[in-house]
């Protein structure tokens, strides 16, 4: 099953259902394929046993509820992701806070707090990079407070490369990090 476009309010069980799934592309055969095989039968299975099959594909997709409740489901599946990919702990540690980061932001700025809405979390493996993608189809609003607006810094400082885009569609955090060798 494809996932929704990102941020089309959905009915709970349409959330339930897609939240753990991947978006295989309708290609037979491919590595996202087993991804989504993984996913779709999410619910009798372990995380980490999610997360090796990802990692088999190279990449890891989610869609989930833009809601609070899904920054630990989306933190839990990341690490079991990148331990599966053999990231060293400090590694593991730097990329899941700054996916985290994106994630709540796209939560709480994109949407201003409705409910019905999705954000997604991509990370892509190739030769020793890793790049994580989090998408909304929401506006960010500007931070509220002189207390805000430290999470895209956290970001920078973490990753080796950041960009975000904000276009009438949503916004995109692009993030790249190189693995350390350990």
């Amino acid at each position: 099953m494809a996932t929704t476009p990102v941020g089309r309010r959905q009915s709970q069980s349409q959330k339930r259902r897609e939240s753990t799934t991947a978006d295989t592309g309708g290609r037979s055969g491919k590595p996202n394929e087993m991804a989504g095989v993984a996913l779709d039968s999410a619910a009798d299975r372990s995380a980490q046993d999610v997360a090796r099959a990802m990692a088999a594909s190279g990449s890891l997709d989610l869609e989930l509820p833009a809601e609070p409740a899904s920054v630990p489901l989306s933190r839990h599946r990341l690490e079991h992701w990148l331990s599966n990919i053999d990231a060293s702990p400090d590694d593991v540690f730097a990329i899941t806070l700054a996916a985290n980061e994106a994630c709540s932001n796209a939560i709480e700025h994109a949407y201003g707090g409705e409910r019905g809405f999705t954000f997604r979390l991509l990370a892509e493996h190739s030769s020793d990079v890793v790049m994580i993608k989090v998408l909304d189809s929401g506006r960010w609003r500007t931070p509220r407070g002189s207390e805000r607006g430290r999470g895209l810094r956290i970001i920078e400082q973490l990753m080796d490369a950041v960009d975000v885009q904000s276009t009438a569609a949503g916004t995109t955090v692009r993030m790249r990090k190189a693995l350390a060798d350990h």
